[in-house]
This record gives C-alpha cells, structure tokens and sequence, in this order.
C-alpha cells in the first residue's frame, strides 16, 4: 500500500497519506518485535516532511517504545521527532 501511495512529485495528498501509512506501520511494528523496522518507518515519515502537527504524538509514541528498549537508533529519532516538533506544536 505505501508503495502504491509513494509520489513522483513531493507535494499533494498522497504524500500526507503515504506518511501516516508509514506512521500507521511504525506504531504497529513494536507489536511483532519488529523495533528496527518501526524505527525506519517512522523515519520515513518524518523525512516526508508531512507528518501535521496532530500526528506528531504518533511519532512520540514510537521514539518512547525504542527508547524504552534502548535501541542504538533512539537517540537519532529522538532527534528526528525533536526536528518535527521544531517545525510545528507537538504533544510531549
């Protein structure tokens, strides 16, 4: 599905869509031990540059799972997350 929504062109709707998608798989990896993978995933979506201001606590909500695992990638999407919320309101 993320790749059927993926653009050629980096504005529009279904670049907001493919973000929650990936959004959508990064909260749903840590479920299936799949920390790596939700990691990436949440990355995607930030990188999209259109992950809206009332997301942003779904991405909060995968950087805690990595960081309470304590993963090597925590502190890089802390930062990523930090970045987000840098450019608009996020929940803490």
């Amino acid at each position: 599905m993320i790749a059927r929504l993926a653009p050629k062109e980096p504005e529009g709707k279904l670049v907001r869509r493919a973000a929650v998608a990936h959004l959508d798989l990064a909260l749903i990896l840590p479920g299936i031990g799949k920390i790596d993978e939700a990691c990436d995933a949440a990355r995607r979506a930030i990188s999209s540059r259109r992950v809206v201001p009332s997301g942003h606590w779904r991405v909060l909500e995968v950087v805690k799972v990595v960081e309470g695992r304590r993963m090597p990638e925590a502190a890089d999407l802390r930062a990523a997350y930090d970045g987000l919320k840098q450019s608009g309101t996020a929940s803490t």
